[in-house]
């Protein structure tokens, strides 16, 4: 069974984000979509993004694509029928500042009687 969807130009694109190996599809027309609008869908994705396209490295048969404004079919994206595409993502990891769902048991409460987080560790 083919990995890929075509109708007409329109291919279904997997990727595979190398933070922790989960698959998602996009269909898009491979002779008109940039990498940049590639990298543009991943970062509206609900399951991919937001990742911003400065931080996003995209690998396509073992090269990085680079070259933002060609094609995703001058990039070689459906050569050989290969439609898989590696993402890695270089966004630094966030932290809910709000949030103290930790679990380590280092809060204490201070002087004042306000709760805080030691934080070490």
């Amino acid at each position: 069974m083919s990995d890929t969807t075509r109708s007409s130009d329109h291919s279904e694109i997997s990727i595979i984000r190398s933070a922790d190996g989960k698959m998602f599809k996009v269909t898009v027309p491979l002779s008109t979509t940039t990498l940049n609008a590639l990298k543009d869908v991943i970062h509206t994705h609900p399951d991919l993004g937001p990742i911003q396209r400065k931080h996003q490295r995209l690998f396509h048969l073992g090269r990085e694509l680079k070259s933002g404004n060609r094609s995703l079919k001058a990039l070689g994206v459906g050569k050989f029928s290969v439609f898989l595409i590696h993402l890695h993502s270089l966004a630094p990891k966030t932290f809910d500042l709000q949030s103290d769902d930790d679990n380590d048991h280092d809060d204490y409460v201070r002087d004042d009687g306000i709760a805080a987080d030691v934080g070490i560790g």
